[in-house]
């Protein structure tokens, strides 16, 4: 919960703060693409398989925001299977 409640009062970009770079909006995606892939493998573990589905589903999409940015940041793009 208090993770949650920090991400509240963590600034945003605005007129105080520089826009993220792509290569810390490629640092951030990547983190969350990690966490998503333990999330569906533990789903599957315990036997929930259409909200694994679901998260697959997110994590390809997750793929392409990094492919992309990766592209952007100049980094070269890994094969997402």
């Amino acid at each position: 919960m208090v993770a949650w409640l920090s991400r509240l009062f963590e600034g945003l970009p605005g007129a105080d703060q520089p826009a993220p770079t792509a290569r810390q909006e490629l640092q951030e995606y990547r983190r969350l693409r990690r966490r998503l892939v333990a999330n569906i493998a533990s789903l599957r573990a315990f036997g929930f398989d259409t909200q694994a589905r679901e998260h697959s589903a997110a994590l390809k999409i997750f793929d392409r925001r990094i492919q992309t940015l990766q592209l952007k940041a100049g980094a070269e793009a890994p094969h997402f299977p």
